[in-house]
């Protein structure tokens, strides 16, 4: 397999035919298309359930774990377990971020999507939104996530550009030279939107969205409780 792309096992491949391969994620581990997850239990090895941090991969990729596995199509059960501290905990989303913190981590995930839920509704005031990748992928489900969003901006009369941007870390203060731009949705993995968030947060005037809720912010999508940033959620989800 290569760039995305896996040849046909059937006799079509003989014949030089390729079928596009759209890989399903959680928390950048791949899993089965045809699996369901309501009937699934995750279980999350770690030591620090500090959702609010954001300061490590781990905090990013166990939030959008949590942001993905507890939507309406999420996990039966969400489990973790502590090697530090050899403790087993039944129910994520009841316990506190950290000894420190005594903040239930179901509060910061609704913390969380009440934000984005704020940040779609001036998004679908704007006129001008710019598409910022923030990955080197090449991937088929890359470029297709990327052509659909242009295509949708476009098709609701509004103007679109794309920007890439590199370094996301060093990227708001050259994002704040375009006054123009109404909205940006950024196209990247989970652990890097959810980096980019806290500097939005606190360094940029305008919102930042994920493709996933430009969809909603246009009227394409209800906000029904699902949430992904997972390229192949997306495109199974136009199906």
């Amino acid at each position: 397999r290569e760039n995305g792309v896996a040849p046909h096992s059937n006799d079509a491949s003989r014949e030089g035919r390729q079928q596009f391969y759209v890989p399903r994620t959680i928390g950048g581990l791949e899993i089965p298309n045809d699996l369901n997850l309501s009937k699934c239990t995750l279980l999350y090895i770690g030591d620090d359930l500090d959702i609010d941090s954001n300061n490590t991969n781990a905090h990013t990729r166990l939030l959008h774990i949590l942001l993905r596995c507890n939507s309406s199509d999420g996990m039966q059960s969400l489990w973790s377990y502590s090697p530090l501290h050899k403790r087993f905990i039944a129910d994520i989303l009841n316990t506190t971020l950290s000894p420190t913190n005594s903040t239930a981590v179901s509060t910061a995930l609704s913390r969380v999507l009440r934000r984005r839920y704020f940040l779609i509704q001036k998004a679908k005031l704007s006129t001008t939104i710019a598409i910022l990748i923030g990955t080197t992928s090449n991937s088929y489900s890359f470029r297709r996530l990327l052509s659909r969003t242009r295509n949708r901006i476009q098709s609701t009369g509004r103007t679109v550009y794309t920007f890439a941007v590199g370094k996301l870390a060093s990227s708001s203060s050259k994002l704040a030279n375009f006054a123009e731009i109404d909205t940006f949705v950024i196209i990247a993995c989970g652990e890097t939107i959810a980096k980019f968030w806290k500097m939005e947060r606190e360094e940029m005037l305008v919102p930042v969205i994920t493709p996933m809720e430009l969809d909603v912010a246009l009227g394409i999508r209800d906000w029904d409780g699902r949430y992904s940033c997972d390229f192949g959620d997306l495109i199974r989800w136009d199906a």
